[in-house]
């Protein structure tokens, strides 16, 4: 039985966040890949194509590029279901490149998006004008009509909370 693919996002260094078409939600860690396939090795050593995984025609496995792909057997098979999903419901962008959170929990959380800056998917965001023009669309913040966007789950596990910090 095949498990299709609606949606993968890289969430953090070397780990995806696949969603299926049930809605089933896996983690995947590839970092254990550069060990045992060579072309994986591109993803640490050419800088922002892990940030650039895509999900192939038809939901049956995902890409990087034409030798780096997985099939959706091996992240169904292997990945960790993810328990909870996080959905962003409200965004702010303020000074040095930061944006105030609330997710769908219903907690507020401060997330610095400067280390973000230096791949080359979030070049744009270099503009102050584009990174203030920040959307909640499909659950979690956008910038370009949807072109650059960060996984709630990456906005969620590296960002501060609130309470935590001075003011804001």
């Amino acid at each position: 039985m095949f498990h299709k693919i609606k949606e993968v996002k890289a969430i953090k260094e070397y780990e995806i966040a696949v969603t299926f078409i049930d809605d089933t939600v896996k983690k995947y860690d590839v970092e254990h890949l550069f060990s045992i396939w060579d072309c994986f090795k591109d993803l640490k050593q050419i800088k922002g194509l892990f940030w650039n995984v895509k999900v192939d025609t038809g939901g049956y496995g995902i890409r990087w590029n034409n030798e780096i792909d997985l099939s959706c057997e091996e992240l169904w098979e292997n990945g960790v279901e993810i328990d909870k999903i996080l959905k962003v419901t409200g965004v702010k962008a303020i000074e040095n490149y930061q944006l105030v959170l609330t997710f769908s929990t219903g907690e507020k959380k401060l997330y610095d998006v400067k280390p973000l800056l230096e791949f080359p998917v979030y070049q744009p965001l270099k503009d102050e004008k584009v990174f203030c023009d920040v959307q909640v669309d499909f659950e979690t913040v956008t910038w370009c009509n949807g072109e650059i966007d960060i996984a709630p789950e990456t906005l969620y596990h590296d960002s501060t909370i609130l309470s935590e910090l001075s003011k804001v």
